[in-house]
Formats: C-alpha cells, structure tokens, sequence
C-alpha cells in the first residue's frame, strides 16, 4: 500500500491520507472509508464524485483536512461530522450540497481553522457560523 499513488501510510503502515486531487475518480465515496481510522487528510478535490457524503466518514476520528470540493456530491452534510474534532480543514465548495448546515455538529469543531461552503444549494446563516466558530476562516 505505501508504494500506492496518492496512498501515504505511517510506520505502523496505517493509511494516513489519500491524496487524489484531479484524478478523474468517478462514483460515490464508500462508506468503508470510515476503516480508515487513522487517516489524517482526504484529498479528492476535482473529481467527479457523487453522492452523498457519507456516514463512514465519522469514524476517521484523527482526520485533519477533508478536501472534497469541486466534485458533485449532493445531499446534506451529515451531523456525524460532529465526530471529527481534529478537523482543521473542511472544505466541501463546488458541489450540489443541500439543506442546511448542521450547526449543532460544528460547535464540537473547535479545531477547524477553513471551511469552504461556497457554490453550494446551503442555507447557510453566516452569523450564527460566525458565532459557532469564531476563530475559523468561513467562504460562503
């Protein structure tokens, strides 16, 4: 697996990030991602993918930057993003995202530092973003 593209592992040989930016990947995103308990960075930014994010991705506890933007994922933003507390990075800009945006998930997210929910279907209420994460950097 550690001589994979894009796959980059720790000495344990754990997966800790997938970094598979402009590949052309195609499809949804398994909910068997939630396997990859140690990994750090999910980087499928502009690709095709669609679907809805899923679930899975709530037991990648020690995830720190999710970069799914410009794919075309649809759906809601699941409230098991609450899960992922050392999350510095998440950024979900360019896709077909719907609903609202589950507020009560991000106060667990202190950590986070970008997200990125611009050229989306969000109802998003920029103040009360605002209020949650005051220390992050927020692109509607």
């Amino acid at each position: 697996v550690s001589s994979w593209f894009g796959v980059s592992v720790n000495r344990q040989g754990h997966v800790v990030a997938l970094t598979l930016p402009s590949n052309n990947l195609r499809g949804c995103l398994p909910d068997s991602v939630g396997s990859l308990r140690y990994l750090e960075e999910l980087d499928l930014r502009l690709n095709q993918i669609s679907g809805l994010i899923p679930h899975g991705l709530a037991f990648c506890f020690s995830l720190k930057k999710l970069h799914l933007q410009m794919n075309k994922l649809s759906g809601s933003i699941p409230n098991g993003i609450e899960e992922l507390t050392d999350l510095v990075v998440l950024d979900l800009r360019s896709n077909s995202l719907q609903g609202e945006p589950p507020y009560n998930a991000f106060k667990n997210l202190q950590n986070l530092r970008y997200l990125g929910l611009y050229s989306n279907l969000l109802a998003v209420n920029r103040q009360q973003l605002l209020t949650i994460l005051p220390s992050c950097k927020i692109v509607l």
